[in-house]
């Protein structure tokens, strides 16, 4: 019984990472991450975005170790421009395990840098 209550979880936790994983389209890749965006939302002449950082090796903030972080992101399509709304850090990959830290932002508004990929987020939440 035991065997078949810890299968059946095994299971489950497996078809929550790969659901939680399509949510996510893969978008670019560095020397210690992957990043992903999802959740593209437009009103008007401004367009919303959430990304997701998922480290290969645990990265630091204030002695506290992460390995994803999820942040949101506004543009102003119009005017090319961009602001961070919110930040969380996640214990493991692909925002799973404990909440680390969850912070609300009111950064300015910032100019898309041409070549970057703010600009090619900026892309895909304003076409």
């Amino acid at each position: 019984m035991v065997k078949k209550i810890t299968y059946c979880v095994a299971i489950f936790v497996l078809v929550t990472e790969v659901v939680k994983a399509g949510q996510w389209t893969k978008v670019a890749k560095g020397t210690n991450f992957f990043e992903y965006y999802g959740n593209i939302s437009k009103s008007g002449r401004v367009a919303s975005l959430d990304c997701l950082r998922d480290y290969v090796k645990e990265s630091v903030k204030k002695d506290q170790k992460y390995l994803s972080k999820k942040h949101s992101l506004k543009f102003d399509c119009a005017r090319k421009k961009f602001r961070e709304t919110s930040v969380e850090y996640f214990e493991q990959n692909m925002m799973s395990g404990a909440l680390v830290k969850r912070q609300k932002l009111a950064t300015d508004w910032k100019l898309v840098d041409p070549n970057s990929l703010t600009e090619l987020l900026f892309k895909k939440a304003c076409k």
